[in-house]
């Protein structure tokens, strides 16, 4: 008997939607050439792209930008503290 292989099988993500909700993503789908599930999957992807981002991504101001660079490029200098651990580990 033969059996399928399912590891090249696409996933399945399946909503509940109420009328007027499937014919909104309908009627956007058509309005961009496109069958509804593609058209689902792209905005979704899209979306969840955004808040990734939104949420992994840290944006600076100009002024900001500088002066991180400035401390990254600035020689090190342990304060008192570290200075003091470094000097009980050996360091």
């Amino acid at each position: 008997m033969k059996t399928r292989d399912h590891s090249h099988t696409k996933g399945r993500f399946d909503l509940r939607l109420d009328p007027a909700e499937k014919d909104r993503i309908q009627t956007a789908a058509a309005l961009r050439g496109q069958k509804a599930s593609v058209f689902a999957r792209e905005v979704m992807l899209r979306e969840a792209d955004a808040i990734v981002a939104q949420h992994t991504t840290v944006a600076l101001s100009a002024e900001e930008s500088r002066r991180f660079m400035e401390a990254l490029n600035a020689p090190f200098r342990a304060n008192a503290k570290l200075a003091k651990a470094l000097a009980r580990a050996g360091g």
